[in-house]
């Protein structure tokens, strides 16, 4: 398995939160490989699924972001979607267009700021300021890109965990990660302009919905420390399903909560 992930966040003119995930695995005992492109937008409290599709490719595309990018444009039969992408040293620009709208992102400055750990193993870093235009409006924030490193599994236990983005009215783009049954977490916070730091990072679910199918308490309100103690309340949102390793039943629920300080994109996975 390979995986990049590409993160934006900015709280001026408004709030908004922009996730790219590309991911690849494969089976040595199937040719080729499979590959899931994703991109969500959080703007004025709500999801946009930009797009969310899976692609068979004819070979491993590698751990080059260009070339998987390339090879998914060649190969893929859903609807129009033109892409680019262009690095050139510690820069790069991202362009996407589709019928239904586009958005383009660049990042300047990039640099190492270390790694951090995922379900899936280890992740590399990077950490910039960037610039982001979504339908002929622009915002200046934070950037973080991450790759998963070799030697990452590709169908992990998650128990009950959650990876969070959140915008906070300083500028700063918080990347959490919690291991909710065990009650720990830690986050990289970038902001233009400031070093990135790493620290603790705590979440405990305020309020629950039940989930029909497996019966899962799927949180709808969250306090979440981000810098300080705030109580964030789902406003939008969508589920997915899925199998976790052992047959079990799993639930991968996306949520956009909020306060008026801080906007968040979170991914909850719950298998037990």
């Amino acid at each position: 398995m390979a995986r990049d992930q590409l993160f934006f966040a900015a709280f001026v003119p408004e709030p908004v939160i922009l996730a790219l995930i590309v991911q690849r695995t494969r089976d040595p005992a199937v040719p080729g490989a499979t590959l899931e492109a994703k991109a969500f937008l959080v703007a004025r409290n709500r999801l946009q699924s930009l797009f969310w599709e899976r692609v068979a490719l004819d070979t491993w595309p590698g751990r080059d972001l260009a070339a998987v990018l390339k090879a998914w444009q060649s190969q893929r039969k859903g609807p129009g979607l033109r892409l680019s992408f262009a690095v050139a040293a510690t820069q790069f620009t991202l362009t996407v267009r589709q019928p239904g709208g586009s958005f383009s992102l660049r990042g300047s400055q990039l640099h190492d700021i270390g790694w951090t750990a995922d379900p899936h193993g280890r992740t590399a870093l990077r950490a910039g300021s960037g610039e982001l235009e979504v339908n002929g409006q622009t915002w200046h924030g934070a950037v973080l890109a991450e790759t998963l490193e070799p030697g990452s599994r590709a169908w992990p236990e998650f128990g009950r965990f959650e990876l969070w983005l959140a915008a906070t009215q300083d500028g700063a783009l918080w990347l959490g990660r919690s291991d909710l049954a065990a009650g720990r977490g830690s986050a990289t916070v970038v902001a233009p302009g400031k070093p990135a730091r790493v620290q603790p990072f705590s979440v405990r679910i305020a309020q629950t919905r039940r989930d029909a199918v497996t019966g899962f308490a799927l949180p709808t309100a969250w306090h979440a420390h981000l810098d300080e103690t705030r109580t964030l309340s789902r406003t939008d949102g969508q589920s997915g399903r899925g199998t976790a390793p052992g047959g079990r039943q799993a639930v991968y629920d996306i949520s956009v909560a909020g306060e008026p300080r801080a906007t968040a994109l979170i991914f909850h996975l719950q298998d037990k």
